[in-house]
């Protein structure tokens, strides 16, 4: 029995090459994970500032891409030269060099006592560097100039010149002195230069302060001392007139209250 169901309208468009392609997702530029919405304050100036950040954290990302990328043609660009430049080297190398033949000028030519013609030496000294005027002054006080490399830049110069000036600085000090003994015939050390201080005036403050607290110190003993030593007059003076009272018939008796009398005399009068 035949099928009665209604055929596709388009049996083609089941197959994956008709399939239309997806839309592209329109491009709504940079956003942050947070609301559109939100009210100005801390939260949103917090936003915007972490979406500043990430913006010119992509910005340099993409210069330092492009940087990278001109580097890199830079060296492919070297590297070809190097190859092209060792190729045409080799080529060189690999070809025979033509025979030249002897022209009738060469043979014109007058040759010197050691078998040198004017044209050679012509063409050595157009090849030969000039020298520098500097270079000439050192030849000429050095001599044959064998030291030359040795006091390119003037060190054993102002070596000895120093050695010299120190020299003449013992011999002045010395006949000055008079210096006989041992160690005359020695020259003096170089006084080393002082180390900075860096913390001369902390220690000269914490001196001082430690200075002032032993003279509190000492003079809150002295006071102590002077207490301790009234009290115990004031209570051998209060003993000596407690005894004073207690003679016959009632009376005073003078000569220990004379003990007293004559320690308060003296205190007055200093």
């Amino acid at each position: 029995m035949p099928s009665t169901k209604r055929p596709l309208a388009d049996s083609s468009s089941s197959t994956p090459s008709s399939v239309p392609p997806a839309a592209k997702k329109p491009k709504h530029g940079f956003r942050l994970p947070a609301p559109d919405n939100l009210p100005d304050g801390p939260w949103r100036r917090k936003a915007t500032k972490i979406k500043h950040e990430l913006i010119d954290k992509a910005k340099i990302k993409k210069e330092y891409a492009k940087l990278k990328k001109a580097q890199e043609q830079q060296r492919q660009q070297s590297q070809e030269k190097d190859v092209e430049t060792v190729q045409t080297e080799v080529i060189k190398v690999d070809l025979p060099e033509p025979v030249v033949a002897p022209s009738s000028e060469g043979q014109d030519k007058e040759t010197g006592p050691d078998g040198v013609t004017e044209g050679d030496e012509k063409e050595a000294d157009a090849a030969a560097p000039e020298i520098h005027p500097d270079r000439i002054r050192m030849l000429d006080a050095n001599g044959d100039g064998e030291d030359d490399y040795d006091d390119v830049n003037g060190f054993q110069a102002e070596q000895k010149r120093r050695e010299e000036q120190q020299r003449k600085r013992y011999e002045a000090r010395r006949a000055g002195s008079g210096a006989t003994g041992v160690n005359a015939d020695k020259p003096p050390r170089e006084r080393k230069a002082r180390k900075p201080g860096y913390f001369e005036k902390d220690l000269a403050e914490a001196e001082k302060k430690r200075a002032e607290a032993e003279a509190r110190q000492k003079e809150w003993e002295r006071q102590q001392r002077e207490r301790e030593k009234a009290i115990k007059e004031r209570e051998r003076h209060r003993r000596i007139l407690a005894k004073a009272r207690g003679g016959p018939d009632g009376k005073r008796k003078l000569g220990k209250e004379s003990i007293v009398l004559l320690d308060r005399v003296k205190k007055l009068v200093g």
